[in-house]
């Protein structure tokens, strides 16, 4: 979004409820990220009462799993790749019919991990 107000309201907002954020600067747009599955949760909780198309997605990001712990050498654990398939399906048909072409659906991704 344009850089402005909302940057130091938001910021205020976030650091008032303790979720770590961090801000990118490029030109005049400002690019506010919270990447943390914690502080996803801790923000979505709080913009949960305001949320009217957007509220099926956030229920099922509250009860979306933590990924495993894992390293290259480990097995990919199949009910977390199979949980992540159904989340980026379910947002490819919540957002149907605004015109974007995507490369990853359920299927793909579960080929892509296939061993």
């Amino acid at each position: 979004m344009k850089e402005g107000v909302w940057a130091k309201e938001v910021s205020s907002i976030l650091q008032h409820h303790q979720i770590p954020y961090h801000i990118r600067r490029r030109k005049n747009q400002a690019e506010l990220t919270v990447s943390s599955g914690k502080a996803i949760k801790k923000l979505i909780g709080l913009v949960l009462p305001y949320l009217v198309v957007k509220k099926p997605l956030a229920l099922r990001l509250l009860d979306f799993p933590t990924a495993p712990s894992r390293n290259r050498f480990t097995r990919i654990d199949q009910s977390y790749v199979d949980a992540v398939c159904e989340l980026v399906d379910y947002v490819r048909h919540l957002n149907k019919g605004k015109n974007r072409s995507y490369k990853w659906n359920g299927d793909a991704i579960r080929v892509h991990f296939q061993e």
